[in-house]
């Protein structure tokens, strides 16, 4: 009995997918790690401030193949570690140990660790912990402003800066500044070292910082460096901690005063703050012609 061609392929197509059909579960379900985490979030309730505290995040692999822990990554204040085999066979758990150091923290606090592994869904699976710190009794520093324009600065002038300081805090803040040549100011005396402001109080200094001549129609210290020119002047040391500042180069439209100021505290939270001072140091010549190119503005 002759067998006809369509027939032949009819049944070489059946027999196709019924291969098809009984080797797919197979091949679909192999080789397919998952993690799963007993809880992705923390909380450690209310702590003491510089208190350390830790928690197991608890996993298992409910895949079919080996779930690998390739890397475990935190924010600042955390530190997390495997404290299990970074390869987890299928059904068997593994754990990962988080510590939060909560020394300079205060009121709410929420943290984020990242743990990366083989699983095709969730090759990034994000762990939260929260705590609240408790702060005791303590200076609490503020400064206004951190950023100063003092402006146009004439040659031979001081730069200065008017620095609001307040005490938020509920014990009496100390402060002492950091700066190699400027000089600080309370109502007209100089400032006591340290200034100190009691809970709920503030004051206003002045910073007055002297700017370096300029010498033959160079800046004083300035140094050429090929055919770029002069390079910016430093006019404050780093040495010892002390705040830097420099000015740059003389041109025909002046120099460019930088000057950081730094703060020292005994607020637990904020110990170090920094006030940035800027302008733009001009000779009577430029002023002169300054005057003289908006004078019809001016009037």
């Amino acid at each position: 009995m002759n067998t006809r061609p369509g027939n032949r392929i009819l049944a070489l197509i059946s027999g196709l997918f019924f291969m098809m059909s009984v080797l797919a579960p197979a091949v679909a379900g192999a080789g397919t790690p998952k993690i799963k985490f007993k809880e992705t979030a923390w909380n450690f309730g209310k702590i003491k401030q510089g208190e350390e505290v830790s928690h197991e995040f608890v996993f298992t692999n409910e895949g079919d193949d080996t779930l690998a822990i390739e890397k475990v990554t935190t924010t600042c204040g955390c530190t997390a570690a495997i404290v299990s085999d970074r390869s987890i066979p299928p059904g068997k758990s593994g754990k990962i140990e988080v510590t939060f150091n909560s020394h300079g923290y205060g009121g709410q606090v929420a943290k984020v660790v990242y743990v990366l592994s083989n699983d095709p869904k969730e090759s990034q699976r994000p762990l939260e912990i929260k705590a609240e710190v408790e702060v005791p009794p303590s200076p609490k520093i503020e400064i206004e402003p951190y950023n100063y324009d003092a402006g146009l600065i004439l040659e031979g002038e001081e730069v200065q800066a008017n620095l609001k300081i307040m005490n938020k805090g509920e014990l009496e803040l100390r402060v002492e500044f950091n700066h190699r040549n400027a000089a600080y100011y309370v109502n007209g005396k100089p400032a006591p070292v340290p200034l100190k402001l009691a809970s709920g109080k503030e004051t206003v200094v002045l910073i007055r910082i002297p700017t370096p001549p300029a010498v033959g129609g160079v800046l004083a210290g300035a140094s050429a460096e090929g055919k770029g020119g002069p390079a910016p002047a430093r006019i404050a040391s780093e040495k010892g901690g002390a705040a830097s500042g420099e000015v740059s180069a003389p041109d025909r439209k002046g120099r460019a005063v930088r000057e950081y100021v730094l703060l020292k505290s005994n607020d637990p939270l904020r110990s170090t703050l920094s006030l940035y001072i800027s302008g733009y140091i001009i000779t009577k010549e430029q002023l002169r012609e300054l005057f003289e190119k908006y004078k019809d503005i001016l009037r």
